[in-house]
C-alpha cells in the first residue's frame, strides 16, 4: 500500500548505460520527493516546484508548474516526470519508467521512515 508513504529520489537510472544518477542539490530534505494521500494520488517536489498525481486513470496524471528550478538537474527531473510511462514498487522501492529523447531512464524512489 502507498497511502500515507513518503519516498525520496535515491537517482535517475540510465537504462542504457546502467549508470545511475544523484541530482543535486543533495542537502535538499524536501526535493525530489513523493508523499502519497491515497494509493494513487500523491504530491511530490522537485527543487523548487510542487507536483500532483494521478494514478486512476489509464495515463498518470501530472499537475504542476516549472519555475526556477535549480540547474539541469531539476529541469531534468522535471522533463522526465511528464515521460513516465508506468511504475512499480517493491521492497519499499518505487520504480517510474520513462523515455525522454530516445532515452529509456528509471526514477528510483526509496521509501522513508515514517
Amino acid at each position: 500500500k502507498l497511502a500515507g508513504t513518503k519516498w525520496k529520489l535515491e537517482g535517475i537510472v540510465n537504462e542504457q548505460t546502467g549508470e545511475m544518477q544523484i541530482l543535486v542539490p543533495t542537502d535538499c530534505e524536501e526535493c525530489y520527493t513523493l508523499e502519497f494521500d491515497t494509493d494513487s494520488t500523491d504530491t511530490g517536489k522537485s527543487t523548487t516546484n510542487e507536483q500532483l498525481f494521478d494514478f486512476n486513470s489509464a495515463s498518470i496524471f501530472i499537475g504542476t508548474t516549472k519555475i526556477n528550478e535549480i540547474g539541469e538537474d531539476g529541469n531534468l527531473y522535471y522533463d522526465l516526470l511528464f515521460k513516465i510511462n508506468s511504475y512499480q514498487f517493491f521492497n519499499d522501492v518505487l520504480y517510474f519508467y520513462c523515455t525522454l529523447e530516445g532515452i529509456n531512464y528509471v526514477l528510483k524512489f526509496k521509501k522513508l521512515l515514517q
